[in-house]
C-alpha cells in the first residue's frame, strides 16, 4: 500500500515500521519508536549500497523507454540443414516467389499451399525456398504441424526467439528486464527471470495470441510462416493456428488438397527426368559415364520420378554397392524391405521413408472408412494409370459410393483424380499398397478385383454381341485385366483352394468372362492361363 502507484514504474523496496503488534490494546504511542527503528534500518541499508551516477540512472531510464520499440528482425534459423542434393523444382520455386512478391505484397496476408503425395518433396521444396529467399524476410518461423502437440511446441519456440532477440536489442550490455518484455508482448508472468517462455499448456492460448499480435503489428510486414506437414485435418482445426490478419506470407505443405478456398494451392508432382537422374546418381555416388543412361532412366521411371523413393534408391545403391542394373529386379522382389530401411548416410528426410509416410496416411483412412482402405488395395492389382468409375456396375448408387471413397483417398494424396470419373495411383504407392498387405488382405483385394473386372467383362461382352461396344473402352478394360493376370497367375491355385465351393463357382465364372475378353483380343496365351 505504501508504494502504490510507484512500484509500477520504479523498482523499489518498502521498509515498514511495525508497531501495532507491540501492544495488545493497539494505540499510536509506539508509532514514533517504530518509525525511528525503520529510519535507522533504512540508513544502514543505504550505506551498504554503492552510489549510482546520474548518467547511469539516465541510461536505465532510456533502456526502459526503448522497450516501446518492438523488434521485428529475428536472425534466420531453420530446424533442418539445407539439402545439398536438392535438384529441380525451378518453376515451382519461381511460382512461390512470384506469388509472395506480387503487387501489394507489403499490405496483404498471402497463403500458398504446396500439396501432393507423401514423398514428392514438399517439405524439401519449402526448405529450399527459405534458404534461397531468407534475405527477403525479417523473420522466418517453422511450424511443425504433424500434430497439435508439435504445433504448440513450435509456437512456444517462436515466442522464445522473439523474446530472446527483443532482450538482446533492448539491453545489449546489461541484464534484460524480462518482466517488462512479457508485459510489452502481452504475456505478463509467462517469462521467467532467465527469459524462458512458459511451456504450460494452460498458458498456450495466451502465447499463441501474443505471436499473432506480434505478426500483426504495424510495420511488421516481411515475415514468413512455414506450416509444414499440415495433414491432420480431422483431429483438430489447423486454421486456428493461422493468423487471420496482418501482412506476411504463409507457406503450407500438406498431403491434403483442401486449402484451395483460402490459399493459392499447387500440386507437386514428380521430378523431371533429368533432375531425377541427377538426384539418383549424386546419392549413389556415381557419374554419368559410369552408368548407361537407359538404365538410370528406367529406374527413375519405375520409381515414378518421386524424390523420396529416388533418394532412398540412391543411398541404398551407395551403401550396398549394388549395380544399378540389378537394383530394379532387387527392388521388385523386396520392395517393402528395401523402401522401409532408412539409409545410414546421405539421408535428408529425418525418420521418414516412403513406407512410413504412406502408412500414416493409410492408417488415418482406415480409421475413417475401411472400404476406402480396401479400395486402395484393390487398385494395387489394376492398371494404376487410368482407373475409371465405369469399372463398377451401372448402378448410380454404387458409383456414388465409389466416388466418395475415391475422394477420401484423394484427400490424403494416395490417389490423384485425373478428371471426372477417372483417377490414378502413383506407381510407387501402387507397389507399396500391394506389398504391405498380409495374405488375408491380399486374397480379399484380389477377389474384389476379380469380381469388378468379371462383371465389367460381362457388360463388355454383352455390348460386343449387340454391337454397341467401343474398342477404346475394351482396351481400357484390357489394361486392368493384364495387371490382374500378372499378379493372379502365381497365386491362382492357392487362391481358389481357400474358397468355398459356391464362391469358387462365382469366381470361376468371373475368370471365364475375363478370359473371353483376352480371347476376343487374340491374346490366347493369357486366355488359356
Amino acid at each position: 500500500m505504501e508504494a502504490a502507484g510507484l512500484m509500477n514504474d520504479l523498482p523499489c523496496l518498502v521498509i515498514r515500521g511495525i508497531c501495532d503488534y507491540s501492544d495488545g490494546h493497539k494505540n499510536k504511542r509506539w508509532q514514533q519508536y517504530a518509525a525511528l527503528v525503520a529510519a535507522i534500518y533504512a540508513k544502514e541499508l543505504l550505506l551498504q549500497i554503492p552510489a549510482v551516477s546520474k548518467d547511469e540512472t539516465d541510461g536505465a531510464d532510456t533502456q526502459r523507454e526503448n522497450i516501446n520499440e518492438i523488434n521485428f528482425i529475428i536472425p534466420f534459423h531453420m530446424p533442418f540443414l539445407r539439402n545439398n542434393n536438392f535438384v529441380g523444382r525451378v518453376e515451382k520455386l519461381e511460382e512461390v516467389h512470384e506469388y509472395f512478391s506480387g503487387p501489394g505484397f507489403m499490405d496483404t496476408l498471402r497463403i500458398f499451399a504446396l500439396v501432393g503425395t507423401g514423398g514428392m518433396g514438399k517439405t524439401q521444396t519449402a526448405l529450399e525456398y527459405t534458404y534461397r529467399h531468407h534475405r527477403d524476410y525479417t523473420a522466418i518461423f517453422w511450424i511443425s504441424a504433424v500434430s497439435e502437440t508439435t504445433i504448440r511446441a513450435s509456437f512456444i519456440d517462436v515466442m522464445q526467439r522473439i523474446v530472446k532477440e527483443q532482450a538482446r536489442v533492448t539491453w545489449p550490455e546489461s541484464p534484460p528486464d524480462y518482466q517488462a518484455i512479457s508485459s510489452k508482448l502481452g504475456i505478463p508472468g509467462l517469462i521467467d527471470e532467465k527469459g524462458t517462455v512458459s511451456a504450460n499448456l494452460e498458458a498456450f492460448d495466451n502465447i499463441r495470441s501474443a505471436v499473432f499480435s506480434w505478426l500483426q503489428l504495424p510495420g511488421n510486414n516481411r515475415w514468413l510462416l512455414i506450416i509444414d506437414n499440415a495433414d491432420d485435418l480431422e483431429t483438430f482445426s489447423i486454421t486456428e493456428y493461422f493468423p487471420n490478419q496482418g501482412s506476411g506470407d504463409i507457406f503450407i505443405t500438406s498431403r491434403r488438397p483442401e486449402f484451395s478456398q483460402s490459399a493459392r494451392q499447387v500440386d507437386l508432382d514428380g521430378l523431371d527426368s533429368r533432375s531425377a537422374i541427377t538426384l539418383l546418381l549424386n546419392l549413389a555416388n556415381l557419374t554419368d559415364s559410369e552408368v548407361p543412361e537407359n538404365e538410370a532412366t528406367a529406374l527413375v521411371e519405375k520409381l515414378g520420378f518421386m524424390p523420396l523413393a529416388i533418394s532412398h534408391a540412391g543411398c541404398y545403391i551407395n551403401e550396398t554397392k549394388l549395380p544399378l542394373e540389378d537394383y530394379l529386379s532387387h527392388y521388385g522382389k523386396t520392395f517393402k524391405a528395401v523402401q522401409s530401411r532408412k539409409p545410414r548416410f546421405g539421408w535428408n528426410y529425418r525418420n521418414d521413408t516412403a513406407v512410413t509416410t504412406w502408412e500414416v496416411s493409410f492408417s488415418k483412412i482406415k480409421e475413417q472408412d475401411e472400404e476406402a482402405a480396401l479400395l486402395l488395395l484393390v487398385c494395387s492389382y489394376l492398371n494404376p494409370e487410368e482407373i475409371f468409375n465405369n469399372l463398377w456396375e451401372n448402378n448410380v448408387l454404387e458409383k456414388l459410393e465409389i466416388q466418395e471413397l475415391v475422394l477420401l483417398l484423394a484427400s490424403y494424396s494416395l490417389v490423384k483424380i485425373v478428371k471426372f470419373g477417372v483417377f490414378s495411383v502413383h506407381p510407387v504407392v501402387h507397389s507399396w499398397a500391394r506389398e504391405r498387405s498380409d495374405p488375408s488382405e491380399r486374397f480379399k483385394a484380389i477377389k474384389y478385383a476379380i469380381n469388378i473386372l468379371g462383371n465389367a467383362s460381362v457388360r463388355k461382352n454383352v455390348l460386343r454381341e449387340s454391337k454397341e461396344w467401343e474398342a477404346r473402352e475394351e482396351r481400357r478394360l484390357a489394361s486392368h485385366l493384364e495387371y490382374l493376370h500378372q499378379y493372379l497367375k502365381p497365386l491362382f491355385s492357392a487362391f481358389f483352394q481357400g474358397e468355398r465351393e459356391f464362391e469358387n463357382q462365382i469366381l470361376f465364372d468371373h475368370v471365364y468372362n475375363i478370359a473371353l475378353v483376352f480371347f476376343r483380343q487374340g491374346k490366347y496365351d493369357e486366355a488359356m492361363q
